[in-house]
């Protein structure tokens, strides 16, 4: 496992490499550390920054290339040779809209609340230096601590646990609390990318017994690892990949309503077969 260390200001922050999906670029930036250049805020691309200078990686082609980001992921743009990283709701993007990437690596769970907090800062503050050099491999953040309330989402036999997140949405959490068990199938959606939806018993399009007609601290950007309720529909979608809830021509306001917690690798890989096997049964409980 490569690891790394971002230095931006007086903090530094863990991370490591994705060296099983972007094996060249990993390589690449490895060799290349340490290097360092001016850290500056996103004017396009949302809670994210990026560093000011080229970075000394001679890679030109994208690995496994992505359009979504979520918080603590570091991207590669291989034209302009740009490192950026996301802290928040944010997608990387130019004048003429969104942008294909890199995924390069992502900063350890447990240091985000202090990287967005120091991130924020360089819209007051100016550029800040901002540095990649080598770490040794210990410390690698092995998946999301559980927290709070928790539930078991199993699909096919293969089960996940969750946190719900009470403190940001505690109306739909409560009301999903209350309706556990629920039992139905799971597909993936139709316009939304790696996302499943939830087909449960009441009504021909699966609704859940959630009656919540607005969303609750709503979002547009839709992450892996997310339960979310889908107001309009009174529906459950999760996020397992690149994915964002939407039609044709909208995007959906969702609610966040609980995070997978741990190494979810396997429920991954039972979910992203679901496009080649069909629907699978899916089982959600208190834990």
């Amino acid at each position: 496992m490569a690891r790394m260390e971002i230095v931006l200001g007086d903090e530094v922050f863990r991370a490591t490499l994705s060296e099983e999906t972007a094996p060249k670029t990993a390589a690449a930036v490895l060799k290349a550390l340490p290097f360092e250049g001016r850290a500056v805020h996103a004017q396009l691309s949302g809670d994210m920054f990026r560093m000011f200078e080229h970075a000394p990686i001679p890679i030109e082609e994208m690995e496994n290339k992505q359009a979504f980001q979520a918080p603590g992921e570091i991207v590669y743009y291989p034209p302009i040779k740009e490192i950026a990283i996301a802290y928040g709701a944010a997608r990387f993007r130019g004048t003429a809209g969104f942008l294909y990437l890199t995924p390069l690596g992502a900063v350890d769970e447990q240091d985000l609340p202090r990287l967005a907090k120091t991130a924020q800062r360089l819209m007051w503050d100016g550029s800040k230096r901002i540095q990649f050099r080598r770490a040794d491999g210990a410390g690698a953040a092995s998946g999301i601590e559980a927290a709070g309330r928790q539930i078991e989402i199993d699909v096919d036999g293969v089960t996940v646990t969750a946190s719900l997140l009470d403190a940001t949405a505690p109306k739909t959490a409560e009301a999903l609390w209350d309706a556990l068990p629920l039992k139905g199938r799971v597909t993936n959606t139709k316009w939304s990318g790696q996302m499943l939806r939830f087909w449960g018993g009441d009504g021909d399009l699966g609704q859940v017994p959630i009656r919540l007609a607005a969303a609750e601290n709503g979002q547009e950007l839709h992450w892996p690892g997310y339960l979310y309720y889908h107001p309009a529909y009174r529906g459950l979608r999760l996020c397992y990949g690149q994915a964002q809830q939407s039609g044709p021509a909208t995007v959906s306001l969702l609610t966040p309503l609980a995070r997978l917690t741990g190494d979810w690798s396997a429920f991954r890989k039972k979910v992203s077969a679901i496009m080649f096997e069909g629907a699978k049964t899916m089982n959600i409980r208190r834990q």
